[in-house]
């Protein structure tokens, strides 16, 4: 059996966010919920981001780091349906991630930004989706949250 761990590129996502709704301390953390509006994947798979996902973000008490956990409507140009989740941390200096998050222009390599992610999809064509893990890089524009999807193989 091998140990080795190998990546296949898998797409590149931009997001399209909202205005967060900041729900306040709760007994897990500073919670903030923010609305995905669409955006576009683009790679072995592509297609749109349809309206309709959720980020839900959770703060430690210095705000150094988030944890995340997003569900997003995938359609893709073929017109099939696909559920991707996606959970991770985004981590560092509490400045850079205050200029991050109000969508100031930041270097992406310094700050953490990483994500796992699944696939549900009931088109007999995508069913390879279904059985796979891919991980993510993420780095944060003005405009929204984008990522470089990978499988692992």
């Amino acid at each position: 059996m091998s140990n080795e761990i190998s990546l296949k590129p898998l797409f590149y996502l931009k997001l399209r966010v909202g205005a967060h709704h900041n729900m306040g301390v709760t007994p897990r953390g500073y919670r903030r919920v923010a609305p995905v509006s669409g955006g576009r994947f683009e790679g072995r798979v592509s297609g749109e981001v349809l309206p309709g996902g959720t980020d839900w973000i959770t703060l430690n008490d210095d705000q150094s780091c988030m944890q995340i956990d997003v569900r997003l409507p995938l359609k893709t140009d073929e017109g099939s349906l696909v559920i991707l989740h996606y959970a991770g941390i985004r981590a560092g200096d509490p400045e850079i991630l205050a200029r991050v998050s109000s969508g100031e222009a930041v270097d992406p390599e310094s700050y953490y930004y990483y994500v796992t992610g699944s696939f549900e999809a009931s088109e007999p064509n995508l069913s390879w989706l279904n059985r796979l893990v891919c991980i993510g890089k993420g780095s944060r524009r003005s405009t929204g949250p984008e990522y470089a999807f990978f499988e692992v193989a």
